[in-house]
């Protein structure tokens, strides 16, 4: 129990070192298990805020998240093959489901803020907004490490979804004004 709670601390604080340890064994099970409790810590900040339905809002978190999840990590793992083929998906997987950790500080400064401060919305919107850009930055940290790529890769990995999606709305209005 106390590697799995190693292993959590030292991603949220030295995600580099942790992936290395990743690349070595297999955590998939414990990288799932992250990602059910990060989704629970946020349906349970989005209940506290907006009253809604626990379980209705668990599961829609968990088909939207898995959803762009697995899109995410095949498009990844795709377009970071042709520039090397130094790991495997089950690593990527895991990795990718660790970077949701920071939404276990979503609950308790949603409670806090809810508690605590006249507009709770307002910090809600902060406080997702702050754990979003750490949960980017540990993704773009993740593919980096786990296909060594250097900074230009790693960008043009990220990014490629946007030039494939810009085509695809190309293509429809081409496509709608014949």
């Amino acid at each position: 129990m106390e590697k799995y709670f190693d292993i959590f601390l030292n991603f949220i604080v030295s995600p580099k070192e942790t992936i290395q340890q990743i690349k070595h064994q297999n955590y998939i099970k414990f990288g799932t298990f992250i990602f059910i409790l990060a989704i629970l810590c946020l349906t349970g900040q989005q209940v506290l805020i907006s009253k809604s339905n626990f379980v209705s809002a668990f599961l829609l978190n968990v088909c939207v998240a898995s959803s762009i999840l697995i899109a995410f990590t095949s498009w990844v793992h795709f377009v970071s093959s042709f520039f090397s083929d130094a790991c495997n998906i089950k690593t990527s997987i895991t990795v990718f489901l660790m970077c949701f950790s920071p939404l276990f500080f979503s609950f308790p400064l949603a409670a806090i803020f809810a508690t605590w401060m006249p507009v709770p919305f307002f910090w809600y919107l902060i406080i997702n907004f702050l754990i979003f850009v750490w949960i980017v930055s540990l993704f773009i940290i993740g593919i980096k490490n786990i296909y060594s790529l250097n900074k230009k890769q790693v960008y043009l990995v990220v990014f490629s979804p946007l030039v494939l999606i810009g085509l695809f709305v190309l293509i429809f209005l081409v496509a709608l004004s014949m």
